[in-house]
């Protein structure tokens, strides 16, 4: 039996398992330079109240702020990160550096393993109060399609209404490891999601996924950014994308100097960050999943 309810707590037996490796350090976020905006709203820009839609010389855009002014972006680029991990505290200054906001996937375990390595309830509660987003990641960050499907259901719906009992706006969601099946997908609907992160979809022909997705409970994405991905190679998914316009999702984990597969090292983080700044002459922006996806929040669910 489902049970419905807007302020709830995560079931303690649910939050065991064995959470993935990580080799994080922390860090402290800068204060942010826009102001600290609502769950749901964008950072501080001068005639945006919300998200609308737009057209440029015939191309679909959405509206979004890009230093300090209200551009209509016919490419959009949300960055996002996975695992709430401490490193990503710095990853966020660096975004409000640039006058951008990000979207948070969070896995309830690491929210409530004390640990140098892990993002703490009331870091990520500071995240949100500056603007950027947090979604959800599952309660373990297990592979989906090994589960039952009551299992899947726990993992997925108890993580949200855990974060949403901590006091967060969660709307989208992040599949771990990019694994999902129809069961898996159909959980992520039962747990009154708005969206879904998947971390491949796009092909040669695919550069973008579009901004009315084909498929909101798996949007196209490419797939993690890695140690040995470049500066060069970020920047060439964005401009591969300009040619026909959309959205590009980047998925990031470990902000580090080598320390994982997937990590970026924070010098360039902070160049494809300063680069993409300068992309709103060629149309193109940032926003978070939200604002891109946009819905209201659903009450959370809990399983069984």
């Amino acid at each position: 039996m489902r049970k419905w309810a807007v302020a709830i707590s995560c079931l303690i037996a649910a939050c065991g398992g064995t959470p993935p490796e990580s080799q994080s350090t922390g860090g402290a976020p800068a204060p942010s330079p826009l102001g600290p905006p609502s769950p749901g709203g964008f950072a501080a820009c001068p005639g945006l109240a919300e998200a609308g839609s737009c057209t440029v010389a015939g191309k679909p855009g959405i509206k979004v702020c890009a230093a300090g002014t209200v551009i209509c972006a016919t490419t959009v680029v949300s960055l996002t990160f996975d695992d709430a991990l401490a490193q990503q505290l710095s990853a966020a200054a660096v975004l409000e550096k640039h006058g951008m906001r990000g979207t948070f996937f969070l896995n309830t375990w690491r929210l409530r393993t004390s640990n140098v390595e892990n993002m703490t309830a009331a870091q990520a509660k500071g995240l949100q109060d500056r603007g950027h987003e947090i979604g959800g990641h599952t309660l373990d960050h297990p592979h989906l399609t090994t589960l039952s499907s009551d299992q899947q259901h726990v993992e997925i719906c108890n993580d949200r209404a855990n974060l949403i009992s901590l006091g967060f706006d969660v709307q989208n969601f992040a599949y771990p490891f990019g694994d999902w099946n129809a069961s898996v997908r159909q959980a992520v609907a039962d747990c009154r999601y708005n969206s879904a992160r998947d971390i491949t979809g796009l092909t040669a022909e695919i550069a973008a996924e579009t901004f009315v997705p084909k498929d909101a409970l798996v949007l196209r994405a490419p797939r993690s950014v890695q140690r040995t991905d470049s500066v060069a190679d970020l920047e060439a998914l964005v401009t591969r994308a300009e040619g026909a316009g959309g959205w590009v999702l980047f998925t990031f984990h470990h902000i580090c100097d080598g320390c994982a597969t997937n990590g970026i090292r924070p010098d360039d983080l902070d160049g494809f960050l300063g680069w993409l700044e300068q992309r709103a002459k060629q149309g193109t922006g940032t926003a978070r999943v939200r604002d891109v996806i946009g819905g209201s929040t659903q009450p959370a669910v809990t399983w069984p």
